[in-house]
């Protein structure tokens, strides 16, 4: 029993419990080898995103269940002398109890229509980060009231774990 409880204190000290470092609306802050800020969001109902996006997107998405869509517009800089690739399918939105990646099916219909992007040295650029949430993930209530104001963009999770909130 004496060596479980002396390996429990042996892990904690060698993996301490993750930081969080939360990052408001309109705020830079490092994302790997470039900064990150989110400038706004949305949530769009099904009908709102096949009015943007098309009616393509049921095909590409479970038709049969209601979905909502989250927009995220952001600004990614590289702060580097050097060119460099960013990968915006690490950047996951999440609340308290849920997380997902972003929809490649819609994110291919935007301005950002690739999962990974080429900045030269200093460059920055906005870009369209959307993300699909399905009504049978969710409670009703959670449904019903859903706010951006709940979610938050993460791209770093350990030892620190960055929070990007949307509003």
């Amino acid at each position: 029993m004496l060596a479980v409880v002396f390996r429990i204190i042996w892990v904690n000290k060698q993996y301490p419990q993750v930081q969080y470092q939360d990052v408001v609306l309109g705020q830079e802050a490092k994302w790997n080898d470039c900064t990150l800020k989110i400038n706004g969001g949305k949530i769009l109902d099904k009908e709102q995103a096949i009015e943007e996006f098309g009616k393509g997107i049921i095909k590409d998405l479970d038709g049969t269940v209601d979905f909502r869509l989250i927009e995220v517009n952001a600004t990614i800089k590289n702060t580097s002398d050097t060119n460099t690739v960013v990968y915006i399918y690490d950047l996951y939105i999440e609340n308290l109890t849920y997380a997902n990646g972003i929809a490649a099916e819609i994110q291919k219909l935007t301005d950002t229509y690739r999962l990974d992007i080429d900045l030269k040295a200093k460059e920055e650029k906005q870009v369209k980060l959307c993300y699909v949430v399905y009504k049978n993930q969710f409670k009703k209530r959670d449904w019903n009231k859903m706010n951006l104001k709940d979610f938050w963009i993460t791209g770093e999770y350990y030892p620190v774990k960055k929070r990007w909130y949307l509003l």
